[in-house]
């Protein structure tokens, strides 16, 4: 509840966080590495798993916002939500960052754990990020699609016959994109790529 406390307004979740120290706000790492938001998903379907406590979906939690006294600091901010929704906006945030041509995950800054940094930089020096995906989310990004699709048909599945469809045809779209792009072959070989810079790069 904690963690989950700590995602942004918009969806995305902090590589790292410190809590506040005597009313000074604690401090976060906010490059955008893409990968965050799938580990939360995942653990919290692993611990909806583990538990069979469903009750953890309904309790409610905020979100945070930098501060504006300093850009490295987080605050509270007011809103505030269920657990179940802060997976979807969390699922929102990561739809959205998918590259146009391959519906694949961008890098952005990079993929924490498979330490793609660099990948998501962009050609045009006017731009922060370009077309350079993660293979690694992707498929993460996959694999959290099926489990929210079991959350939201064991919380309430009649109230969310719109998502769960939506998370179906992000499934299909990504596997399109990941045999058709993520898959290489040399020398007889196939292989997986673990992801690729601006335009393909």
């Amino acid at each position: 509840l904690e963690t989950l406390s700590h995602v942004l307004i918009d969806g995305r979740c902090l590589r790292q966080y410190s809590l506040p120290v005597q009313g000074t706000p604690g401090q976060a790492d906010l490059r955008e590495f893409i990968d965050q938001g799938v580990w939360a998903i995942s653990t919290v379907y692993s611990y909806l798993a583990t538990t069979g406590d469903i009750s953890l979906l309904d309790e409610v939690v905020g979100y945070h916002q930098a501060s504006p006294a300093d850009e490295n600091a987080m605050v509270p901010a007011s809103e505030r939500d269920t657990v179940l929704e802060h997976l979807l906006r969390i699922m929102d945030y990561l739809s959205a960052q998918r590259d146009s041509e391959t519906n694949l995950v961008l890098a952005l800054y990079g993929d924490w754990n498979d330490a793609l940094d660099g990948l998501g930089i962009s050609s045009d020096p006017e731009k922060q990020f370009g077309s350079g995906v993660s293979v690694m989310t992707s498929l993460q990004f996959y694999q959290c699609c099926t489990e929210m699709i079991e959350i939201l048909r064991s919380h309430s599945s009649e109230q969310h016959t719109a998502q769960v469809a939506k998370f179906e045809e992000l499934k299909r779209q990504l596997c399109q994109g990941l045999l058709e792009f993520a898959i290489v072959e040399q020398e007889g070989q196939r292989k997986i790529l673990h992801g690729w810079g601006d335009e393909r790069s």
